[in-house]
């Protein structure tokens, strides 16, 4: 609308540049109330969703009341409570009894450790660890002879003759020097 006001004024039409200007004034007024009652009609939703969610936290929390009054009535009351962790410590101090007159001496009626046969089994596991342990080492002293003979075989060793023709060689220098 302002480029249609400006050429009106180009042309020299005041009257028809104001009357645009007042349509863009009054689109321009128009638009920021309904921008206004968008906002108020979001702020209203948002309530609505607030108080939505506040009526289902309410719900569970009725729920949760009602399930906790009815594990509450399963258990009793305090009295009854106690009631029953008193026969409970009963109960056990009784089982507690009957295993202090089966033991025999510190001896289980069902068994004593025999701790020569720990011993022997302790003994045997160690052996078998140890020989574990040796084998692996053979392995690698065997892969290591293995390596180093290898590398031997690429080595040139002087045959008998050639270091005897050395040893002559070595001679006559000596020889020569001398004289």
């Amino acid at each position: 609308m302002t480029n249609q006001a400006k050429a009106f004024v180009s042309l020299h039409q005041e009257s028809r540049a104001k009357n645009t200007l007042r349509q863009k004034r009054t689109t321009e007024i128009t638009l920021n109330e309904r921008v206004k009652m968008l906002d108020n009609l979001q702020s209203v939703w948002r309530s609505i969703q607030l108080a939505s969610d506040n009526v289902e936290v309410m719900n569970a929390m009725r729920g949760a009341e009602g399930v906790l009054k009815g594990l509450n009535k399963e258990i009793g009351d305090v009295d009854e409570v106690e009631d029953v962790m008193r026969r409970v410590r009963e109960e056990m101090d009784t089982v507690e009894e009957v295993n202090n007159v089966m033991v025999e001496d510190g001896k289980m009626l069902t068994g004593e450790i025999d701790e020569e046969m720990v011993e022997k089994e302790l003994e045997e596991m160690e052996r078998v660890e140890k020989r574990k342990v040796t084998e692996v080492q053979e392995k690698k002293d065997q892969e290591e002879a293995r390596k180093v003979e290898s590398r031997l075989e690429n080595v040139n060793v002087p045959t008998a003759e050639l270091v005897i023709h050395e040893k002559a060689t070595e001679d006559q220098a000596k020889k020569i020097f001398e004289a």
